[in-house]
């Protein structure tokens, strides 16, 4: 897993990243939770090996929010893709199956429910509410 926390440059203007849908990686589905939480997966081929990845971001205070991704290996594109498609079937079965994994985790989570006290000197805790 991956956690970035962002500072905002503005109203509701944050720091612009590049992580994760730089070139190679591209959109694969996205969507809005009924907990109102927005998630993004994406895939794509780096250093000759085929991952995918979903991700969410929690508004943590009016100018801070943390980003997590998580990413999982994909099979290699041993047979071509459908048309009008980027992965294979077992590419898009795997992230399917990914996302069928993790999305209730982040169904689970509520941002009122997150508890903040981030960029500390030198660390940082990040907790969720029980």
């Amino acid at each position: 897993m991956t956690v970035i926390f962002q500072e905002a440059l503005g109203k509701s203007k944050f720091k612009p990243i590049t992580y994760p849908l730089t070139k190679p990686f591209f959109t694969y589905s996205l969507g809005k939770l009924p907990n109102g939480i927005r998630w993004h997966s994406f895939a794509g081929k780096l250093d000759e090996e085929w991952y995918g990845g979903v991700g969410s971001y929690w508004v943590i205070s009016k100018r801070k929010r943390v980003i997590a991704t998580l990413t999982t290996p994909l099979p290699d594109q041993n047979t071509p893709p459908p048309a009008r498609c980027r992965l294979n079937d077992a590419q898009a079965k795997k992230l399917d199956n990914f996302l069928i994994a993790i999305l209730p985790w982040f169904e689970e989570l509520e941002e009122k429910k997150i508890r903040r006290d981030i960029f500390t000197r030198e660390r940082f805790r990040f907790q969720l509410a029980d």
